[in-house]
């Protein structure tokens, strides 16, 4: 078996069939229409909401994808361990953080671990995090005739748009193309299974795509127009398609089935690991526990999003935080008291419930806001029983610093609630509008 940047020899478990394990730093992969697909006005010409173009690079022997935080996810066999993540010319120093493993509840016997890793960009790689957060199919979608997008960082073809055989080149650029689902996994990992397939003693579960002419043949068994086929440095490419209206990623290129190394055959497969199943794993990498708007923090707008969630009567399970299987105030106080490690009437979130917090719910009485305004019992409006929240709490320190000072004064607490009565008065005139 050659380096993880050349070809190699594998099979399915117990099958012997020659299969490539592409691998390489490329972007690119067969096109039948040719090699014009290699910027993003191409595919949004096709797809004009596709927004994933700039997420793909080079990574070790193939391709990686930027999920969003920092993190890129490839497949193992890459082989890139001490290299970077190359996107737009640019190389990202990155360690490999965690290698994913076959899930524990499929029938039938699997290794451990699988061919998939993600990595973890050095935080002074500078990359701009602009890159849209991919979304992860979470439900398997992957039904024989689903169209995908593919994108991969391998070799072209030598004589681009055919005739077949397409010959694989020395040169790489990044390409995307299409493809439908053939064939899927049947849920039962039998050795002779051809959708569970073993790379360097590792199994990945896939589903496969099947290189068709785009121009010929019954409209049941035709191509897409941009019909693509996997190839050599293109491991680790990415798989989307469309949920509605969200485009969503849902497995990375692994390996082909071709007849000939170096050619790309009407009838050649490619091998797509399945990624919803193992879509909890790398969620739970991507986003820590409480990062309900999956913007990788955990802050004020997580709580706010759960109250909301609370009050629409119809909580999504997603926001059971205590795993309780419901979805209620007792998921707030584990979000701020078990994840956040603070306590109620801590406006500003530093751990602290001080006079800081307290000038917070004076300013915003009586008027909307969120949990940084005052808020802490998730209604529409600053009162005094968040005021009272706060007061119960009043000295709380879990920063590791100073004591944030004595409970407010009775007079104070009087004199913030005359206000705030004031304010409803006038409240109704304000928000009035004539007939």
């Amino acid at each position: 078996m050659q380096g993880s940047g050349g070809l190699a020899q594998l099979g399915y478990r117990a099958a012997v069939l020659v299969c490539l394990v592409y691998a390489g730093h490329a972007e690119a992969l067969i096109v039948a229409s040719g090699n014009g697909n290699d910027n993003e006005a191409s595919v949004q010409a096709v797809y004009p909401d596709f927004p994933y173009w700039g997420n793909i690079g080079q990574i070790g022997g193939g391709t990686g994808i930027y999920l969003g935080g920092d993190l890129v996810l490839s497949a193992r066999h890459v082989g890139a361990q001490g290299v970077g993540f190359i996107l737009d010319g640019t190389d990202h120093p990155m360690a490999p953080l965690k290698t994913l493993l076959n899930p524990d509840d499929i029938p039938g016997t699997l290794t451990t671990k699988t061919d998939l890793r993600i990595f973890q960009l050095d935080p002074g790689h500078g990359l701009d995090l602009t890159l849209t957060t991919v979304d992860l199919a979470t439900s398997l979608p992957t039904i024989a005739g689903d169209e995908l997008v593919m994108i991969g960082t391998g070799f072209i073809a030598d004589n681009p748009g055919g005739p077949p055989p397409f010959i694989w080149s020395a040169t790489r650029d990044t390409l995307w193309g299409q493809n439908k689902v053939f064939s899927v996994f049947d849920g039962n990992a039998d050795p002779s299974d051809p959708h569970v397939i073993q790379i360097l003693n590792r199994d990945v579960i896939t589903f496969t795509t099947r290189f068709d002419d785009p121009d010929t043949g019954p409209p049941s068994t035709r191509g897409l127009t941009h019909e693509a086929q996997a190839a050599d440095h293109d491991s680790g490419g990415a798989a989307f398609f469309k949920d509605g209206d969200t485009w969503k990623l849902t497995g990375l290129i692994h390996a082909i089935e071709a007849v000939v190394i170096g050619e790309a055959a009407y009838g050649d497969k490619t091998f797509i690991s399945d990624l919803p199943l193992y879509a909890d794993q790398i969620l739970s990498t991507m986003f820590v526990p409480g990062d309900l708007n999956q913007d990788f923090a955990v802050d004020d707008a997580d709580i706010d999003l759960l109250y909301a969630e609370i009050n629409s009567g119809m909580p999504e399970p997603a926001f059971d935080l205590n795993g309780d299987m419901s979805v209620n105030q007792l998921d707030v106080d584990f979000l701020v008291r078990n994840i956040l490690n603070t306590e109620f009437g801590d406006a500003n979130l530093d751990r602290l419930v001080s006079f800081s917090d307290f000038s917070d719910v004076q300013s915003n009485f009586a008027l909307a806001g969120g949990w940084a305004d005052g808020n802490f019992n998730g209604d529409a409006f600053i009162t005094f029983a968040d005021f009272a929240v706060l007061q119960n709490n009043f000295g709380f320190d879990n920063s590791g610093g100073a004591a944030p000072g004595a409970v407010p004064e009775p007079a104070t607490l009087m004199l913030l609630t005359l206000g705030g009565a004031a304010l409803m008065r006038r409240r109704p005139d304000n928000l009035s509008q004539p007939l």
